[in-house]
């Protein structure tokens, strides 16, 4: 719970729009990345986690209702805001 008039933010990597970013994003965390991070850690789970994580951003609710649920919650003036297709930054007020 916010106090009255705090702020809240919420940063997410949130899947892209259209399919030929979602591909390229896809194929960049569960291919690309785990193939770098093989050479570049020395923790054996960091290939793993890259893949794990390209699942949670599929997985992931979309943007709308996102904004719905923190409507929904009380909060006001909730918006989201992205940069790169990717990053969603989402703020409301309490």
């Amino acid at each position: 719970m916010l106090k009255p008039g705090g702020k809240l933010l919420i940063l997410e990597i949130t899947r892209p729009e259209g399919r030929v970013a979602t591909a390229l994003l896809k194929a960049y965390m569960r291919g690309a990345a785990p193939w770098v991070a093989r050479f570049v850690s020395k923790a054996p789970a960091t290939p793993l986690l890259w893949r794990y994580y390209w699942d949670t951003i599929a997985a992931c609710v979309p943007p709308a209702q996102v904004l719905a649920t923190l409507a929904a919650s009380g909060l006001h003036e909730a918006k989201r805001h992205v940069e790169v297709g990717i990053f969603s930054e989402y703020t409301a007020q309490g």
